[in-house]
């Protein structure tokens, strides 16, 4: 079974990563660095993930890096890729010129398909849920206005998502997430079950004295 399989049909992560893949956002990506490590982020997963958090109310870089490795929709939305929250906070900051127009894009695209909210967003004021006949008789001042609607709404997004990582930046320094074992408890995860620091075997040696 494929990984989006295991999420309902219709799921917003599902829809989204849909959406992002008819787009070409490349153009206003296409300077952006990848992020760190050898082979980096592609920046459509990276504006995939930043979006679904601004749609489901995460804003915070290192919950999200969090999900990415241990929530099921964002593990299908970004492909199995584990972003770092360095580079997904970085992403955004970087990017602070284009987001607001990549965000506009992409729940534009989302209202045409018929969707009146996207998870916490709302794509048209009214609450006005369009099949594809209703949109096409959806008259210009009413699409202008829901345009409007959605725009006023991207940049408190981006503003809370600011706020966020820099108070946690300021609470566990900008190199931690701030959920990070303490050293000796990452150790001891490695660990194999029954294995001593000194050599013997803990398992099946209880009650037996040295020889």
């Amino acid at each position: 079974m494929a990984p989006r399989d295991w999420l309902p049909e219709g799921h917003l992560a599902l829809f989204l990563r849909d959406v992002l893949d008819q787009m070409d956002v490349n153009p206003r990506l296409r300077q952006y660095q990848r992020g760190r490590g050898p082979q980096g982020y592609h920046p459509q997963l990276l504006l995939a993930v930043r979006l679904y958090g601004s749609s489901t109310g995460v804003f915070s870089s290192r919950k999200l890096a969090t999900h990415c490795e241990s929530d099921l929709a964002l593990r299908v939305l970004a492909g199995g890729a584990q972003s770092d929250f360095r580079t997904l906070s970085d992403f955004r900051r970087r990017r602070l010129g284009e987001m607001p127009h990549l965000f506009r894009e992409v729940l534009q695209v989302c209202r045409e398909s018929g969707l009146a909210t996207l998870g916490h967003l709302s794509l048209d004021g009214s609450k006005y849920l369009a099949n594809a006949s209703k949109h096409k008789a959806m008259s210009y001042k009413r699409a202008v206005e829901a345009e409007g609607q959605v725009e006023a709404q991207i940049k408190p997004l981006l503003e809370q998502a600011e706020a966020v990582d820099l108070a946690e930046d300021g609470a566990y320094g900008s190199a931690h997430r701030g959920d990070e074992l303490p050293h000796f408890q990452a150790a001891a995860a490695r660990e194999p079950l029954g294995h001593d620091p000194g050599g013997q075997s803990t398992l099946g040696g209880a009650g037996q004295e040295p020889g």
